[in-house]
């Protein structure tokens, strides 16, 4: 399915534009819940969610939020924070931090790639809503429960071949690649030429020190680059997309 920024914008009492809301959640209740939430509240406006790094790009180039929630499971190693940082606009980015990413190594890491705000996974709707609004504010927002753990910050040497080096297309590729798509089905795909495609593959073995495929997929599973939720295939092969669409297309019940 494709996705299209909505064509209508909310506006606030005081006449500007609401705040723009994404999520990429793990689960689909979750998802469904903060969507509630946020369109209850005064001033923002539900764009959309989605279950994959994959859906998180869509949702950036194409809705365009000011705010993007990422649940922490979904990106162990805070690849995707750098990543959306990176793009032109960048909206401010809000990790919602579980349980297992809840160390001073993650929340600093999430930090110095560039989260404009860490709310805990446990938060209540109002603490939610407040912690969107002050990361979108200040652009250094820390929940008071995790605090104690941030301390004082310091630089956090990624890790060597980190996956936030990868260009959007770069991921595209290796994305498609894990799937088990060749060179030309991978053009076809992207509507590009292969000699782009091996371009493209050969940034990706570059970039993750991999000998081949094989290793880059290995490599880059083991960095939280891709993760088991990235872009599941139909059963002729397509990629199934149909899962981050705008709020406003269709009734919020079915969003997720």
């Amino acid at each position: 399915m494709r996705i299209e920024p909505s064509k209508h914008r909310g506006t606030t009492e005081r006449g500007g534009v609401d705040l723009g809301v994404a999520m990429l959640g793990a689960v689909p209740l979750v998802r469904h819940a903060v969507g509630t939430i946020v369109t209850a509240s005064p001033g923002m406006r539900w764009l959309g969610s989605g279950g994959s790094t994959h859906h998180a790009m869509q949702a950036c180039a194409r809705l365009r939020p000011e705010v993007m929630l990422i649940d922490s499971v979904l990106d162990p190693m805070c690849a995707l924070i750098r990543r959306i940082r990176s793009m032109n606009p960048a909206p401010a980015v809000v990790v919602l931090v579980d349980g297992r990413q809840r160390t001073t190594d993650y929340l600093r890491r999430a930090m110095d790639f560039g989260a404009a705000g860490l709310l805990a996974a446990t938060a209540s709707p109002p603490e939610l809503v407040a912690g969107i609004r002050a990361a979108r504010a200040t652009g250094d927002f820390v929940d008071g429960d995790l605090a104690h753990l941030v301390g004082v910050r310091g630089a956090v040497t990624p890790p060597r071949g980190c996956p936030g080096t990868l260009s959007v297309r770069e991921h595209e590729v290796l994305t498609l690649i894990a799937d088990g798509l060749d060179n030309q089905a991978i053009a076809d795909r992207l509507t590009v030429s292969v000699e782009t495609v091996r371009t493209h593959v050969k940034g990706v073995l570059r970039k993750l020190d991999a000998r081949d495929r094989t290793h880059a997929t290995s490599r880059a599973y083991r960095m939280g680059l891709l993760s088991v939720h990235d872009i599941p295939s139909g059963p002729d092969g397509r990629q199934e997309t149909a899962e981050l669409v705008p709020a406003a297309r269709r009734p919020l019940a079915a969003a997720t």
